[in-house]
């Protein structure tokens, strides 16, 4: 048995073959995850949902990685989207586009505050509470998948 001692943030600074002290945070590895991480230098291997991963495999992934604050560890995570602002017109040309701008008209009387706040509204904010809120509801009115109601918020 191998053991990885860990340094901040869940980076891998060395393997030893004895068990580290008491209190001395650590991992367990295999023989080919040690011989793996030996081969390349202190840090580069970081403990990621409790298993050695290579930093560089993790940043050409595209993974998000942060510190739980709660399991005390470095977990992957997908960040909320960026908000999406989109001009009324664009919109309703997209939805005549795709056959969908009567039933999205029909929705807007549907849904409580839609049609007032549409009609207010220059711009729409996909952060917006209403918006949010009615999103669902709007999909399924306009019977389209997630791709498709992505592509029709794109900027």
């Amino acid at each position: 048995m191998k053991y990885a001692i860990l340094g901040p943030l869940d980076r891998i600074n060395r393997v030893r073959d004895t068990a580290p002290p008491e209190g001395v945070r650590h991992v367990e590895l295999t023989d080919e995850q040690a011989a793996a991480i030996a081969a390349q230098p202190p840090g580069a291997f970081i403990l990621l949902d409790g298993e050695p991963v290579a930093r560089e495999s993790v940043l050409a992934s595209g993974d998000r990685v942060r510190w739980d604050t709660d399991l005390h560890k470095l977990v992957r995570f997908t960040p909320a989207p960026a908000p999406r602002e989109l001009s009324k017109l664009t919109l309703r040309r997209r939805l005549r586009a795709l056959g969908k701008e009567a039933t999205f008209d029909a929705a807007l009387d549907l849904i409580p505050n839609a049609r007032a706040d549409w009609d207010d509204a220059q711009t729409l904010r996909t952060d917006d509470p209403l918006f949010t809120d009615a999103a669902p509801a709007f999909k399924s009115a306009l019977d389209l998948t997630d791709e498709q109601f992505t592509a029709l918020l794109a900027p």
